[in-house]
């Protein structure tokens, strides 16, 4: 990605809050002329009051120092609530877009990515893309008028000064640029090795059973230590960059006090400066010092957060489901499920499915057997359309999938997957999915289930721990079961659903596809005899 793209995005990000920031700038102006007058007050409480003993004037010019004073923090407190506001709003922005985004994303993105990876990489991002809105990058953007303000307060006092004072810029111009370029260059280092220890992270705790079985953990906890110290010594050399660049600015700033008093002091005893005016010169030599180097390290600070802004960018750009149907009608969903010649591969060159022509029959119980690696999963994968065939059709009755929005062609399916997930939240809500059922019917569904024995041990509202955690194999299926029969879908179906439940309670579910399932479109995967015994057709998949 260019940088001209992320010139652009900030931009738009400004455009929408512009409001807001012109209040603040209107602000900044306010504060600006405050500043001016500030130190022209204290230029004569020092010369008229201290110098004169003229106590009248001290005590007023110390009154309206201290209202100015106060006034001033007033408004500040102003600006800064504003911008709190703009930065929570564009960060809770940010997550929204990310969280939309995700949910949208083609299916097989995440069968590729590591998902601590993943979520590691999102939220630093969005951590800092809003950065841009961070008191001390926001800001930098509105101290030019400091700057001015500075200018001005010089040249009232003493314009030779005042070139003296902008001689030391081109200083600071130099180091920011060089130490914006180390910036820039160590902050994708230290994203790109993060990003590689996320994945490293999330690969060990997927296999935390493999690694306590195998006994790996002393290899695996070395790698993951190389991966710290990596990470320490690119954080160590940021934040030493980041305390060199504040040493220079200490340094430059300290050199222009230095040179005023120097130059203040010959103008002193010549006459034509007083003390305060000497006080009052270096007040305004920061307010320009200080905006500058705020200015200037825009780059500094700004390299920082654009490798951020880049992956986000690349992450938001990354391609959503393709919704090609109009079809939104729930009634046009009726007819046998029909495969035309349907080429399917995950990579290129490693065909799953080959020219597979198929009638899965409306109404009936379809059963798919087949060896391992023969596609059988592959087919609930494209018949949901998670994936895209590589050639061929897939037909409802007459109609092309393809000519259903996505939305309405899987409202009409039930799915029991062979690897079931169920939310870290209550029994009910994994089995209503957050829909509105009365618990006698849900208790009738359980019971049919073979899960009530299990539930009336616990409750509906028992939180099944994180993917199911504190359930066993055999009641994750039946749960999973139990959702498809509540959601009285056209469509079921079913990925291996008795692997993990005792032959009892399996004569007991099949006689269900029998009864509450009648009359419904039937497919199920199996190995099993007795599963393959209630179907009215057996599809053969063989290649």
């Amino acid at each position: 990605m260019k940088d001209c793209q992320v010139r652009r995005y900030l931009f738009n990000i400004v455009l929408e809050y512009r409001k807001r920031i012109s209040i603040i700038i209107s602000l900044m102006l306010i504060s600006m002329i405050i500043g001016i007058y500030l130190p022209l007050v204290n230029q004569k409480i020092l010369d008229e009051g201290f110098i004169r003993y003229d106590i009248i004037s001290l005590c007023k010019n110390i009154l309206i120092c201290s209202m100015l004073f106060f006034l001033k923090i007033c408004i500040d407190y102003w600006k800064e609530k504003l911008r709190i506001k703009i930065y929570l709003e564009f960060k809770k922005k940010l997550n929204l877009q990310s969280f939309n985004h995700l949910m949208k994303m083609e299916y097989f993105f995440f069968n590729t990515k590591n998902s601590a990876e993943m979520l590691n990489n999102i939220e630093r991002d969005t951590e800092n893309v809003s950065r841009i809105f961070d008191s001390s990058i926001f800001f930098t953007f509105t101290q030019i008028l400091n700057i001015i303000g500075g200018i001005i307060g010089l040249l009232l006092i003493d314009f030779r000064i005042t070139i003296c004072t902008l001689l030391t810029v081109p200083v600071k111009v130099f180091f920011s640029k060089r130490f914006s370029l180390i910036n820039r260059e160590l902050s994708q280092e230290y994203l790109k090795v993060d990003k590689e220890n996320a994945r490293y992270f999330g690969d060990a705790i997927e296999g935390i059973k493999e690694i306590k079985l195998f006994g790996v953990y002393n290899n695996k906890r070395c790698k993951f230590q190389k991966f710290q110290e990596e990470l320490y010594r690119c954080e160590y050399n940021l934040h030493l960059l980041s305390q060199k660049n504040m040493l220079v600015d200490n340094i430059i700033a300290q050199s222009i006090i230095v040179l005023i008093y120097f130059i203040g002091a010959e103008y002193f005893l010549n006459g034509s400066l007083t003390i305060g005016s000497i006080f009052s010169c270096i007040t305004y030599g920061s307010y320009i010092i200080q905006p500058i180097a705020l200015l200037i390290n825009v780059e500094f600070q700004l390299s920082g957060i654009v490798p951020s802004i880049k992956r986000f960018l690349e992450f938001m750009k990354m391609k959503e489901e393709s919704e090609t149907g109009k079809i939104a009608d729930i009634n046009d969903f009726t007819g046998d499920i029909v495969f035309q010649n349907v080429n399917f591969s995950y990579e290129k060159d490693k065909r799953i499915i080959s020219d597979f022509n198929c009638i899965f029959h409306k109404s009936c119980i379809n059963i798919v057997i087949g060896k391992n690696g023969a596609g059988k999963t592959s087919l609930i994968n494209v018949l949901m359309r998670f994936y895209p065939l590589d050639s061929g059709n897939i037909l409802i009755g007459e109609k092309n999938i393809k000519s259903f929005t996505i939305e309405t062609y899987r409202r009409n399916f039930a799915v029991v997957n062979q690897n079931i997930y169920l939310f870290q939240d209550s029994i009910r809500n994994n089995i209503t999915m957050y829909q509105e059922f009365d618990d006698d019917y849900i208790y009738q569904i359980c019971e049919m289930c073979e899960i009530m024995d299990f539930i009336n041990s616990v409750s509906l509202d028992y939180n099944v721990g994180e993917r199911g955690c504190r359930l066993s194999g055999g009641q994750l299926q039946k749960i999973a079961l139990a959702r498809a029969i509540i959601m009285d879908k056209p469509i079921i179906l079913v990925d291996e659903m008795t692997s993990n439940v005792d032959s009892l309670s399996t004569k007991k579910i099949l006689n269900v596809f029998n009864t509450a399932l009648k009359g419904k479109t039937i497919i199920i995967i199996t190995h099993e005899d007795e599963v393959k015994n209630i179907g009215d057709y057996v599809i053969n998949l063989t290649y």
